[in-house]
C-alpha cells in the first residue's frame, strides 16, 4: 500500500525514514513508540504489514484497533493490552484473531512478512473472509 507520493522502489534491503502517514494505522516503529530515547530511527515494510492489519482489523469490527497515541504506546510496553475485545464482539473465530494479534505485534522483526502473512490458514481458508464480509456489509 502506497500514498503515490510517498511510493518509492522496493528491494528486499530497502529502509525507510520517511514519518508519513494516518495515524491510527501507523505502525509503532514510526511513531518511535520502541525505541524512544532512539528517534528518527529507519524502518522497513514491516510497517505494511502492521497497516494492513489496523485495516483488517477495522473491517471486522468497525473501529481501528489502536484509536489513541496512549493505546498504542501502552500495548507497546505490556503486549497483554492487545484490544481483544471488539474483535469478540465481531464474532471472529480464533484464527482470524490469530492472524490479526500476529499483523499486530509491536516489534517489527517479529511480524510476518507479506508471503507469510497471505499463507496464513484463516486467509487460505476463504470462507472465514466471506463471514466476516457478510456480517459487516450484509
Amino acid at each position: 500500500m502506497a500514498d503515490f507520493g510517498l511510493s518509492k522502489r522496493l528491494t528486499n534491503t530497502t529502509v525507510y525514514n520517511t514519518r508519513a502517514g494516518t495515524q491510527s494505522y501507523m505502525a509503532p516503529e514510526i511513531l518511535d513508540f520502541l525505541n524512544p530515547n532512539e528517534p528518527g530511527s529507519d524502518y522497513t515494510d514491516a510497517v505494511d504489514i502492521w497497516s494492513a492489519g489496523c485495516i483488517v482489523y477495522r473491517l471486522i469490527t468497525g473501529v481501528v484497533p489502536f484509536p489513541q497515541s496512549t493505546s498504542l504506546i501502552k500495548y507497546c510496553e505490556d503486549k497483554s493490552l492487545f484490544p481483544y475485545d471488539a474483535l469478540f464482539d465481531s464474532g471472529i473465530k480464533s484464527e482470524g484473531s490469530k492472524f490479526l494479534r500476529q499483523l499486530l505485534i509491536a516489534k517489527p522483526s517479529v511480524r510476518p512478512s507479506a508471503t507469510q502473512a497471505l499463507n496464513h490458514n484463516w486467509i487460505l481458508s476463504g470462507t472465514s473472509l466471506t463471514l466476516v464480509r457478510c456480517n459487516q456489509f450484509c
